[in-house]
């Protein structure tokens, strides 16, 4: 039987500005800023037992928690005259607030992974694992018209199968696979609204050298 555990932690805070020149658009120039942090702490491990001499199991586990907290906003300076279009504030009386957000969000993620490795030979292995992943969710930090923009977005889940050989020989090493990527609620920036995503990829892969 071999086994290992570990534990992650990780703080992170980010800070920043975004002068948007919109004059070209909306005759105005626009400030957004966010000050977000985030905590993030996991603990996980992993087992392969020996069946036989050829076969092993694996599997493993991880439990993730993580939390943050975001303080945005987006505001109209209404710079140029006669006024701004994007709010119809005349010039010289901004700036005014748009979009703002002051927001908190909680993740909390079990993932796991199951697989079978078959050694026929010392020099060849063949696999095969099913495993599951999250990415936590989080905030849009830039320019927004609308604070909805700015809320918190729902974390991203994977479900992984995958299926492959690894081998050398005198001459160099090889490998292939193939796999399957279901994912949920996919983080991705798109110019229209959806509430609920879905995405599937399949691929596969050979690799020499």
């Amino acid at each position: 039987l071999n086994w290992l555990a570990g534990f992650f932690y990780s703080t992170d805070t980010i800070q920043g500005t975004y002068d948007g020149n919109l004059k070209a658009i909306f005759n105005t120039t626009t400030l957004s800023g966010w000050d977000q942090t985030a905590h993030s702490a996991a603990a996980f491990g992993q087992v392969e037992y020996d069946l036989t001499p050829e076969v092993s199991l694996v599997g493993g586990v991880r439990y993730t928690e993580e939390k943050k907290k975001n303080t945005g906003f987006t505001e109209d300076l209404a710079t140029s005259c006669p006024a701004s279009f994007l709010t119809r504030l005349p010039c010289g009386a901004g700036p005014l607030r748009i979009a703002s957000v002051n927001a908190t969000i909680d993740n909390q993620d079990w993932s796991w992974k199951g697989g079978i490795n078959w050694k026929p030979a010392d020099n060849l292995l063949v696999y095969a694992s099913v495993s599951s992943g999250m990415k936590s969710g989080g905030f849009f930090s830039g320019f927004a018209t609308t604070s909805s923009a700015l809320q918190p977005y729902r974390p991203e889940s994977l479900l992984a199968y995958e299926a492959g050989t690894k081998g050398r020989t005198r001459e160099f090493d090889w490998s292939a696979s193939v796999f399957h990527y279901d994912y949920e609620d996919v983080q991705t920036f798109i110019p229209v609204s959806y509430t609920h995503l879905r995405a599937h990829e399949t691929k596969a892969n050979l690799v020499c050298r």
